[in-house]
């Protein structure tokens, strides 16, 4: 829980980077008075702090015996965080889930502890952005939203003991808002969306994880959080800020999660392959069927008996029910769902995307892990890529070329 705290309190610091610290530097003493007046306790002892210097921003970090910890900016006198070590669980999450308070309860607590320390709190437009359990206590996260729907830095972080309410931890930004910073956006969120695509180079942008209009690093922009494929199907998680007044996009960056591989639209990827558009599937009615081409490839011999589709695999032999399969100007197309009965060994899952025309066969190779993860599936042990060799070249021969 402390290093998660910590971490928080690092963040937030590092957010306001580039706001130069102001006047003349507080004394040990006066630091001292004002972690006592934070409490309400005059008397609270206090020992010799250490100095810490984070960004541009210079700290007095005060420990004490019980565990408590406290850090003072040492020009602006504002206590940054707050971490009451005395107070953290010696029981096992289970334990604590056992006897938790109601969420709604906790919340409210959260709110008064917010109006409480916060100074300026109630002259504010200040909104609950973000909460979560980290398996001992919830923390809550507000920030300031201007009229313009935009949030600001300014806000704070509670957290609150799950089991008792109390408080936990708590760290504050202050920053200064200049009036402009309240105007109604130049660009529009769909103008930076698409802006943000053609920035990274993606075909389309499949998944919008997160948008919101925020005032960051003195610049109304738009931050967003998407997800979409390069030319070859590969996929990240990007965050990305545009400015808002301007459209230019100021900082993008990928995700620490490993990409992984998707379709194009209207488009067959096979076992993290991405294949010419001729293999892509075929819509029929809330169906989607692939040609008969990516079976065999696959291994799979597809035989006529007159009225009936038979697909035979070392394991399997289908006689293909009507509903499963159609013809389209001369070429048979299957539904892609067969192939896990066909091939279980080998093909792990079938994604259909109606939406945007796709199909992902996931595969029990390499190349497929990172969908894999990505939706949540155990990875399968019989990656045997020798095994497996033959059905590759099969795939590099249909596989879309990017030039």
């Amino acid at each position: 829980m402390k290093a998660i705290c910590w971490c928080i309190a690092l963040t937030v610091l590092l957010v306001n980077i580039g706001k130069g610290q102001q006047g003349k530097k507080i004394s040990v003493e006066q630091a001292k008075a004002i972690v006592r007046q934070f409490e309400g306790n005059p008397n609270l002892s206090l020992p010799e702090p250490k100095i810490y210097q984070v960004g541009d921003k210079t700290l007095y970090h005060f420990r004490l015996p019980n565990g408590d910890e406290y850090r003072v900016n040492a020009f602006t006198g504002e206590i940054q965080s707050v971490f009451y070590g005395s107070r953290q669980a010696r029981k096992t999450t289970k334990d604590i889930l056992a006897n938790a308070l109601p969420l709604s309860k906790l919340e409210a607590i959260a709110w008064n502890q917010a109006r409480r320390l916060y100074r300026g709190f109630v002259n504010r437009k200040m909104v609950l952005v973000n909460r979560y359990f980290d398996g001992e206590a919830y923390t809550f996260q507000f920030r300031e939203r201007l009229p313009n729907g935009a949030l600001t830095q300014n806000g704070c972080t509670v957290s609150v003991r799950a089991d008792t309410g109390q408080l936990l931890f708590y760290v504050q930004t202050f920053i200064d808002v200049p009036p402009e910073a309240a105007e109604a956006p130049a660009i529009s969120k769909e103008q930076a969306l698409e802006e943000v695509r053609r920035s990274l180079g993606l075909a389309e942008i499949t998944r919008v994880e997160r948008v919101s209009l925020e005032f960051h690093r003195g610049r109304l922009v738009w931050f967003f959080m998407v997800e979409g494929p390069l030319p070859d199907g590969t996929t990240y998680l990007w965050f990305i800020y545009v400015d808002a007044k301007t459209g230019e996009v100021l900082e993008k960056d990928r995700a620490l999660a490993p990409p992984f591989r998707q379709p194009l639209r209207g488009h067959t990827m096979v076992g993290g392959f991405l294949l010419k558009q001729e293999y892509g599937p075929l819509a029929r009615g809330k169906r989607l069927f692939v040609p008969s081409e990516i079976f065999e490839a696959l291994g799979v011999t597809v035989r006529r008996q007159g009225n009936q589709v038979v697909l035979s695999s070392q394991r399997q032999k289908l006689v293909v029910a009507t509903a499963d399969y159609v013809e389209n100007k001369g070429r048979l197309f299957l539904s892609p769902a067969l192939l896990l009965k066909l091939l279980p060994d080998f093909i792990v899952e079938v994604h259909e995307d109606l939406v945007r025309k796709s199909v992902n066969i996931l595969c029990a190779n390499k190349e497929s892990l990172g969908a894999l993860v990505r939706h949540g599936k155990k990875i399968p042990l019989n990656l045997d890529e020798r095994r497996f060799q033959k059905v590759y070249t099969k795939m590099r021969e249909m596989q879309l070329t990017l030039r």
